[in-house]
């Protein structure tokens, strides 16, 4: 694919409004994209942006056919070059950038343009321009840059705006093409060719992109399982045995997600027990409601995928006091045993203000009956979603998904 021969275009766009300053050189502001085509035969539409007050200023003319702007017919500067034919038209003899033919039929037509002076110019009317063609600096409206505060951010450190890859995805596909992003991160690229009705397969090798990007298309156009693939993630035990044996911190952050768990944030691949010994995730259900507003209270959440015993469940009772916890949750690959099993039972329980109801200090559930949809026993049912979420929009059709 890439190549000198396929290069088509260096498209610089700005990414951010406040760069930061910098003591030896310019602070950036911008990103690069490159526009490469596979081979000759490739699509490429024009994209046009709104006009601006600057942009109308030049259509000051109007008859019966509305507002229009005097373009010039006539060579000049470098296009005025040695050699040029000349011939008379209308009693003008000039180096005319079009045929006498077509002159002919754009004066029929009445698009040409008699000015005071006598000169002659082709009528450019407003109604037939679609906008402002957009050239390779994209710093417009259109495309700003995401702003923390917009209902479209998740707080993802690379999410670019929908909006930017929607004009690249216009520009190269029409409905019902394939779209690839093999690192799709927070797939905004996934969400903008959803919206365009294109398909699209995006791919990413860790579970904390994967799971925002489904949370993500489920919220914003209500997509289930059953219209979204997800290839490489377990969907039965052997699956999460297998997920566990080849990487155990992606088994841990697949198994969180089960059930809604916010990932402990101070925890790398190199330090699995983080800042928060003992802390996988938190899982925020509701505890209380004052004047119609949800207060959450705190959960914490232990994944095991190895061998599992009673002092285990011992150690996150602890867990659950020093971190001034309402509970625990135990996820393990393995069945617990029955020590274990009594363990949680004497954590004995805690309550809500706004229910009667007991709910166990200390949970223990297994993958297995997780995958066959077994929930946690909190109040309201569920929790608060660790992911910021962004706004649903509506779409004309149910496209088929896929995530690799």
């Amino acid at each position: 694919i890439f190549g000198k021969q396929n290069f088509k275009n260096e498209i610089v766009w700005k990414r951010t409004n406040s760069p930061k300053a910098q003591t030896n050189n310019f602070g950036t502001q911008h990103d690069i994209i490159l526009f490469y085509t596979k081979s000759g035969n490739f699509l490429f539409k024009k994209i046009y942006g709104p006009f601006s007050n600057e942009n109308l200023k030049p259509y000051s003319y109007e008859d019966h056919n509305g507002k229009f702007r005097l373009i010039e017919i006539v060579a000049a500067g470098i296009q005025k070059y040695e050699g040029r034919k000349e011939f008379e038209f209308m009693g003008v003899k000039a180096p005319w950038l079009y045929s006498k033919e077509k002159l002919n039929e754009l004066w029929e037509k009445d698009l040409i343009y008699k000015t005071s002076t006598g000169s002659l110019k082709k009528k450019q009317y407003l109604k037939d321009m679609p906008g402002i063609i957009i050239s390779d600096i994209w710093f417009d409206a259109e495309v700003k840059p995401l702003q923390g505060s917009s209902n479209e951010s998740l707080n993802y450190p690379t999410q670019k705006p929908e909006t930017l890859l929607e004009r690249i995805i216009k520009a190269s596909s029409k409905e019902n093409d394939w779209i690839l992003d093999p690192f799709c991160g927070c797939g905004t690229t996934v969400v903008a060719a959803e919206k365009l009705k294109i398909n699209w397969v995006g791919i990413d090798i860790t579970m904390l992109s994967i799971n925002l990007v489904k949370h993500r298309l489920e919220k914003k156009f209500g997509l289930g399982v059953k219209q979204i693939n997800v290839d490489g993630v377990p969907a039965d035990l052997s699956g999460a045995k297998a997920l566990f044996d080849k990487d155990h911190f992606e088994f841990e952050y697949w198994a969180l997600d089960l059930v809604n768990a916010m990932p402990a944030q101070s925890k790398t691949k190199e330090n699995m027990r983080g800042a928060d010994k003992g802390v996988d995730g938190i899982v925020a259900p509701v505890k209380n409601i004052v004047n119609g507003e949800n207060v959450y209270g705190k959960i914490i959440v232990q994944v095991k995928g190895g061998h599992v015993q009673r002092n285990q469940i011992a150690t996150l009772k602890g867990d659950v006091e020093r971190e001034k916890a309402d509970g625990g949750v135990f996820i393990t690959l393995e069945k617990p045993t029955g020590p274990m099993k009594s363990e949680a039972v004497d954590a004995g329980s805690f309550t809500v203000s706004f229910s009667k109801e007991e709910f166990p200090k200390i949970q223990i559930v297994t993958i297995e009956e997780l995958l066959r949809g077994k929930k946690l026993n909190l109040p309201l049912g569920y929790s608060k979603s660790y992911y910021k979420e962004a706004k649903a929009v509506e779409t004309e059709n149910e496209n088929q998904a896929k995530l690799l």
